[in-house]
């Protein structure tokens, strides 16, 4: 009888540590994320309109980001590090601030 009971508590006691909760599931993947050299990304929107499609996306640790996002029917890149942004165009890379005035090419 004293076996079975401690069996039971030694199952209970493994069973518990086994499944961890939602709150350390997220610390533990936030901690291997900070951790890793860098990591990728994909949001989708579904229903149409303004801001559908695929954000695609890579940052490395030092914080350079990569960006590729459907708009209108076409892809648009984009590259950013801190403050600094270009965007690829069919004639190279240029400033949001040249985009904006049409400097596109």
């Amino acid at each position: 009888m004293l076996n079975k009971v401690a069996f039971t508590a030694l199952l209970a006691i493994g069973v518990g540590a086994t499944y961890a909760s939602p709150k350390d599931d997220v610390i533990a993947a936030a901690k291997k994320l900070a951790e890793a050299d860098n990591y990728t990304w994909t949001s989708r929107t579904e229903g149409g309109g303004f801001g559908g499609g695929a954000v695609e996306g890579r940052i490395q640790k030092d914080g350079l980001t990569w960006m590729s996002m459907d708009m209108r029917g076409e892809t648009v890149e984009a590259i950013a590090k801190g403050d600094k942004v270009l965007i690829k165009t069919d004639d190279g890379w240029i400033t949001p601030e040249q985009a904006s005035q049409g400097d596109a090419g």
